[in-house]
């Protein structure tokens, strides 16, 4: 991993799954923050993710309850990164981060080299794509079923803010 500045996890067990690999990957700096997707079932995911975790015997697994709020961590993180050097990457929903595109769109554009999602496209737009028309996202991809609204605004905003768009 190259310069990895901020994690955020979908829950708070997963949070804590990520501060725990990256401890064990000698980087405990890192932060760590807990999406607002999944907020209403932290508590329920956490007990289990504890019980499933002492289950296996591997109990650094737990890692420590320390995590940051998501979207104040990537305005941080935004601020105090160089123009064009910020590589976003998602395997989730993208319900935070359009929130933050959409109060810092010109921040966004200014220090966001490319977004890469693990997703895909809508072939029709795919088909279709040129100089007038954009790229739509394939509402079918379970991450962007989370949240269809998020996934078109994101996708959208890195085409009109000539923002690299990789998707997986």
């Amino acid at each position: 991993l190259l310069d990895l500045k901020l994690v955020v996890g979908t829950s708070e067990a997963r949070s804590r799954l990520a501060k725990a690999t990256l401890a064990v990957l000698g980087m405990p700096d890192i932060e760590v923050g807990v999406g607002s997707v999944r907020a209403a079932r932290n508590a329920t995911d956490s007990e289990d993710y504890v019980r499933k975790v002492a289950d296996t015997g591997f109990m650094y697994l737990q890692g420590v309850s320390e995590q940051s709020d998501s979207m104040q961590s990537t305005l941080e993180q935004y601020q105090d990164a160089a123009p064009k050097s910020l590589s976003m990457v998602f395997s989730c929903g993208l319900t935070d981060f359009a929130k933050f595109i959409e109060s810092n769109v010109a921040l966004f554009a200014e220090k966001t080299r490319r977004v890469i999602i693990n997703a895909a496209v809508d072939e029709e737009s795919f088909a279709k794509a040129g100089d007038d028309s954009f790229l739509e996202p394939d509402m079918g991809a379970a991450h962007f079923k989370i949240d269809e609204s998020a996934a078109a605004l994101v996708m959208r905003t890195c085409q009109e803010q000539k923002v690299q768009m990789i998707i997986l």
